[in-house]
């Protein structure tokens, strides 16, 4: 008889924290054995759960890219913060179907003005409730 584990350990990325979850080894239709992970038929592993990459590059002038997966036909929301909390600038706000995307930030505000050299947030929402937020540093 194969040997079926009953806990499977995920880390998930909070801002600059991390945490380690124990999950039942099935979550999401995903059924976990021997460290590998099997989706259910017609979804791929990387877009069962929504998930903000690491812009490219990091530090960045005078652009960068955020890739962001949706498992599922979501509103979505994806803005660009100073450190203040203050929104800069908004990139996405718009349903989106399932699968990957990437938007591009070319360091400029709502206004059109080029913001300055610092660090930044960026934060994907979803309507049903998650939100993921990342930073980024602009470089002059």
């Amino acid at each position: 008889m194969p040997h079926r584990p009953l806990f499977a350990l995920r880390v998930v990325a909070f801002g600059l924290l991390s945490a380690l979850l124990i999950l039942p080894a099935s979550v999401n239709g995903v059924v976990r054995f021997d460290q590998r992970a099997v989706p259910p038929p017609g979804k791929t592993l990387a877009r069962l759960f929504f998930t903000v990459k690491p812009n490219r590059p990091n530090p960045f002038n005078p652009a960068t890219r955020i890739a962001y997966d949706v498992p599922q036909a979501a509103h979505i929301i994806l803005a660009v913060y100073n450190l203040l909390g203050q929104q800069v600038a908004r990139l996405v706000d718009e349903p989106k179907a399932p699968g990957r995307y990437v938007v591009a930030w070319d360091g400029r505000n709502v206004h059109g003005e080029a913001v300055a050299s610092g660090v930044y947030l960026y934060r994907l929402t979803m309507t049903a409730g998650f939100s993921q937020t990342r930073w980024m540093t602009l470089l002059k």
